[in-house]
């Protein structure tokens, strides 16, 4: 049998190949593309070149440099002239004949799309600081939009007392059809110094809850979320101060559903009428439906033969929060958390009168129909309710 020999020829190259290939790479292609191309290997390549390089004589090397660096001065050059060309060309008459700063600053502006900033200052020779400090001033006169942004976000500051941050600021705004976001909005109010009433962590409070009546359980812990109103409402009670060391108390009950206060009632004793009076309300402006589910902590107001027998009148069904977990309502402890950093600013109120009058201002004409609620993505609770009447109209 003949025998195969396995080893291939190796292929010879002459001089003049290996420099029409080398001369293919200095002329800007890569090493793999002439590879690809003459069917040679990379390696073999690059060992070429390697071999002409160590060949090449020291002048020869300094040549090369000095030609690398003549390439760049005249690029540069050609640079400089297209600059000096076209900043002849916008300003009618050269800078260096007319002495016009302020043209020359407007005339780096515009050619600072197709060239470095620093480049044209140096070839217009004028300062990289005052060019920019030029830049700021410009924009800062040119931006009557932010000015009047700037005046737009302090009159809601205003007219909510301090009580929204940067985040109702920019809804508001938005509301009124104008473009901003709460970054913007936040940036605004910091450079106008404008600082919005902080409330204080949730702290849960403990009622009185040693009493000999029974606890409703909490029907809330496995129900979904409200769909509409009227479905829960959640009750609390808070200390008011008067400024004598006395005390009121203020009772509310909140639509879960589109957080408005549905009935409220302040008086100088906590006693059980102080939360049916505030439920009496609800029940009069609202047609409340059967099964309406209110909810409370457990404390003995809640839990009084007088209170319940007002839910069972109505059909309602009660539900309270776990002993010892607070935290079940949230939603009321939060209410009372913004209403104290809102109204109670200067601490304490003067009487009973002085008191009732800016609870009702606040609650009636302030939290009902004009504040935006984070718990409803930043709507009103009046117009969030209002809303929601009208998709059901439409859709039946």
């Amino acid at each position: 049998m003949e025998k195969i020999s396995l080893n291939k020829k190796r292929r010879k190259f002459d001089e003049s190949f290996k420099a029409e290939l080398l001369k293919m790479v200095k002329s800007g292609r890569s090493v793999a593309e002439v590879s690809r191309t003459m069917g040679i290997g990379e390696n073999l390549l690059y060992k070429w070149r390697s071999e002409e390089n160590s060949q090449v004589k020291p002048e020869e090397l300094v040549t090369n440099t000095e030609i690398e660096h003549l390439r760049k001065q005249l690029k540069q050059a050609e640079t400089e002239r297209d600059i000096l060309k076209k900043s002849d060309r916008r300003s009618g008459l050269s800078y260096f004949r007319t002495g016009n700063i302020t043209k020359t600053y407007e005339i780096t502006s515009e050619l600072s799309l197709s060239y470095p900033v620093r480049l044209l200052c140096t070839i217009l020779d004028i300062s990289f600081s005052s060019f920019y400090a030029w830049k700021r001033a410009e924009t800062h006169v040119m931006s009557q939009t932010k000015v009047k942004l700037t005046e737009q976000v302090k009159e809601v500051f205003e007219e909510h007392r301090k009580r929204y941050g940067a985040i109702r600021i920019s809804k508001e705004l938005q509301a009124q059809g104008v473009k901003i976001g709460r970054h913007q909005a936040r940036t605004l109010m910091k450079k106008q110094g404008l600082v919005a009433i902080q409330t204080k962590s949730f702290v849960p409070k403990t009622t009185n809850s040693n009493h000999n009546f029974g606890r409703s359980p909490n029907l809330l812990l496995e129900r979904v979320a409200p769909t509409t109103p009227n479905e829960v409402f959640v009750g609390d009670i808070t200390y008011i101060a008067l400024v004598d060391g006395s005390w009121l108390y203020l009772a509310t009950w909140q639509d879960m559903f589109s957080r408005k206060i549905v009935g409220w009632d302040l008086a100088e004793n906590m006693r059980s009428i102080l939360i049916i009076n505030a439920l009496n309300k609800a029940i009069k402006q609202r047609k409340l439906p059967k099964g309406l589910i209110v909810h409370s902590d457990g404390g003995g107001q809640y839990a009084s033969d007088d209170f319940r027998n007002l839910i069972k009148k109505y059909d309602f069904l009660q539900s309270m929060t776990r002993k010892d977990n607070h935290y079940d309502n949230a939603m009321g402890e939060s209410l009372f958390s913004r209403f104290k950093a809102e109204v109670m600013q200067k601490g304490a109120f003067l009487n009973f009168d002085d008191a009732y009058t800016e609870i009702f201002e606040y609650i009636e004409i302030y939290y009902n129909q004009k504040r935006r609620h984070s718990g409803i993505n930043y709507e009103i609770p009046d117009k969030f309710e209002e809303k929601f009447e009208f998709n059901k109209l439409n859709l039946s």
